[in-house]
């Protein structure tokens, strides 16, 4: 045993013997190394299918698409979500009908005018809900309107008269 430790302590005085958390630190290296080009890739095959899609959008549905653009905060990303996750507007009888399937409002049961609880917040469309939630917070930092109007909202959601309708007043 003796042998052993002072033949194990010789070789790394000389730096021949390597430790178990060397050879740890070399797999974990390795590991970061391949996973770094796994993205680079990923994202060289991402700009060239956002490239051909928004080519493509623009073929389609040139207007649309440059209008959705001309919204403070909707940025390419944004735009083509919504164009493409919403597809024909016309399909929606009323705005109401329309925030509900966006996931903007939430339905209520009523019963006497009284509230018995909420329904309905799994209905309708998340990507929407997250397109247009993104939207938003982009727009308020751009928006000197929307600057001006988030306090009031927010305290209004604080006091609790925030009323889920309010989408209603900015669509259609």
């Amino acid at each position: 045993m003796c042998k052993r430790m002072t033949s194990e302590l010789r070789m790394q005085a000389q730096g021949r013997h390597r430790s178990n958390a060397d050879d740890r630190r070399d797999g974990h290296q390795l590991a970061l190394q391949t996973d770094l080009e796994t993205i680079q890739q990923y994202d060289k095959m991402i700009l060239r299918l956002e490239g051909q899609l928004i080519k493509s959008t623009r073929r389609v549905a040139s207007r649309d698409y440059a209008l959705l653009r001309t919204v403070t905060g909707i940025g390419q990303a944004l735009a083509l979500t919504l164009l493409y996750e919403i597809q024909d507007i016309a399909r929606f009888s009323t705005r109401q009908r329309f925030c509900s399937y966006c996931r903007l409002v939430k339905g209520t049961v009523a019963s006497a005018g009284k509230i018995k609880g909420l329904l309905g917040s799994k209905l309708g469309n998340p990507y929407l809900r997250w397109a247009f939630g993104e939207a938003a917070v982009l727009s308020k930092g751009h928006s000197p309107f929307i600057q001006a109007y988030a306090p009031a909202r927010k305290e209004e959601a604080v006091a609790g008269r925030y009323y889920c309708n309010a989408p209603h007043y900015f669509v259609g």
